[in-house]
């Protein structure tokens, strides 16, 4: 996403922990943009300090793979997940989102197997990765 901004000065090796806003000085957005990003550094680095290179919780976690009742189709379990303190966010019915219909899927379900095929609604055997 593109966006009309002065500048960008957030710079993790600084060490920074907040912006001040002074008085009499103009508002600019770079300032706001900086403490933006200091903020979001700070919830990435806690979220992986504590969960670790990925997790999620251990009574929901998301993205867990499972076939549908009528074999036909694989589903994703709903819930959060987070890599290297990024949360990825799983939303759908109860009983999961189709893996090969989710709404966010690159290329709206244009999935390749390994031979070149496109498997269309029905899974064949073999490996996945999700």
């Amino acid at each position: 996403m593109k966006a009309d901004t002065s500048r960008s000065t957030f710079d993790v090796t600084r060490h920074f922990r907040h912006v001040f806003r002074q008085q009499g000085r103009v508002d600019l957005d770079a300032d706001w943009n900086e403490q933006q990003e200091i903020v979001d550094h700070f919830r990435t680095a806690t979220s992986a300090d504590l969960v670790g290179a990925a997790g999620g919780p251990s009574s929901a976690a998301a993205f867990a793979l499972t076939v549908s009742e009528d074999g036909t189709d694989l589903l994703l379990s709903n819930g959060h997940y987070y890599v290297d303190g990024l949360l990825l966010e799983c939303d759908g019915p109860p009983q999961g989102t189709s893996l090969w219909s989710q709404p966010d899927l690159p290329g709206k379900a244009v999935v390749r197997l390994e031979d070149g095929s496109e498997p269309g609604r029905t899974p064949p055997a073999g490996r996945y990765l999700a």
